[in-house]
């Protein structure tokens, strides 16, 4: 026997109140809601770790588990160094007028770029003292941010600089010792974790990047990926330093070994990403959102390691 119309009418009535309630059914009906959504193919714990509102916050640096460091811009191009507590999102004010911290291992220390008038430089600060020192008393140009990665043994500082119009090179220098030297054409330099060598990203003629190994020792450069048609940039190492994550074609995340096999993505669909970091809790933080628009915030992601 077949239900009455207003029987039916009356079940639909019911069906769409409790899809309603539940949030439904703008999820099955609104095509909005997906469209930006990032998909998420080989990680876990996506979450979003600041959400300022009108400004740029970039180059997230892990402290320690409980604490993370990182640039805010804002509209006017004004920077500053703050920090993070992961646990009760506090936030507080390391450094004005800086930018791309980098943690010394093993120290209550940082390396940054000091934004004057005159060039930025490279400096050193301490998380406990408003007291800092230049380690290079060099100036660079304004236009740079320098992304300076102290090597795991805290001896030694590897950075890039550059302007419009030149190709970026790569510096590494001593602690201690005001001096540097050039190895090679680069941005966004990164240690492995024995520290024998330096891995970085360099422009092609197209403007997509590759990424590249440099030896420290003899200074020889090799290639670990490289394609015309895609774009690889800001390598960085897993805490056991047996893997690398690079921002893949402008907008997911990607995995590989050491020596660019086994590629794995394991995050598309970003917006604008930039300045990503493997820390030692597992998470690879990274930039993401719309420059352009001064609203770029910070997430994390843990990824399943392809072994």
């Amino acid at each position: 026997m077949k239900p009455k119309v207003p029987v039916l009418v009356l079940l639909l009535v019911v069906t769409v109140l409790v899809l309603s309630s539940c949030g439904l059914i703008a999820t099955l009906f609104s095509e909005e809601e997906d469209v930006g959504k990032p998909t998420v193919l080989q990680g876990m714990h996506f979450e979003r770790i600041t959400n300022a509102r009108n400004a740029n916050e970039v180059f997230p640096r892990l402290i320690d588990n409980d604490n993370l460091i990182y640039t805010s811009a804002d509209r006017t191009g004004h920077t500053k160094v703050e920090k993070m507590n992961l646990k009760n999102l506090s936030i507080t004010t390391v450094r004005d007028n800086a930018a791309g911290a980098s943690p010394i291992p093993g120290e209550d220390k940082y390396v940054f770029t000091l934004h004057r008038n005159d060039g930025a430089y490279l400096c050193e600060g301490s998380f406990s003292s408003h007291a800092y020192s230049y380690l290079l008393m060099t100036g660079f140009s304004t236009e740079t941010t320098m992304q300076p990665s102290v090597s795991p043994d805290s001896s030694k500082v590897a950075f890039h600089f550059g302007s419009s119009g030149v190709m970026a090179q790569i510096g590494v220098m001593e602690r201690g010792n005001p001096f540097y030297s050039v190895i090679c054409e680069g941005t966004s330099p990164t240690w492995s974790k024995d520290g024998k060598y330096i891995y970085a990203d360099r422009e092609l003629q197209n403007g997509n990047y590759e990424i590249i190994r440099i030896d420290t020792t003899t200074g020889i450069v090799s290639t670990i990926l490289s394609s015309s048609e895609k774009n690889y940039a800001f390598p960085q190492i897993s805490p056991d330093g047996l893997w690398i994550s690079v921002e893949y074609n402008w907008d997911s995340i990607a995995i590989c070994d050491l020596m660019g096999d086994k590629f794995t993505v394991v995050i598309e669909g970003l917006r604008s990403i930039w300045s990503s970091h493997w820390g030692t809790d597992g998470f690879i933080y990274f930039a993401s959102g719309e420059p352009h628009t001064d609203d770029r915030d910070i997430y994390r992601i843990k990824p399943i390691l392809p072994y």
